[in-house]
């Protein structure tokens, strides 16, 4: 009986770091992923305002320059 818990033991202090580590692992991939994903994200809706923005001033330089062509 003593030799089963022994070696359970045994067993045990060798799986439970390994599966630790992997859970771990599999934490700071996700948390990597998620970090480059959400950046990604920032810098494109970024670029997006600035092109709305830019589309904006464009509009309006042209109405400008219509407005001065009626004057």
């Amino acid at each position: 009986m003593n030799n089963r818990k022994g070696s359970a033991m045994v067993e045990a202090s060798l799986v439970i770091p390994v599966i630790l580590l992997t859970i771990m692992a599999l934490i700071g991939v996700i948390t990597g992923l998620y970090n480059k994903t959400t950046t990604s994200y920032q810098e494109h809706r970024h670029e997006m305002v600035r092109e709305e923005e830019g589309e904006r001033m464009g509009e309006a330089k042209r109405v400008a320059d219509l407005l001065k062509g009626l004057i």
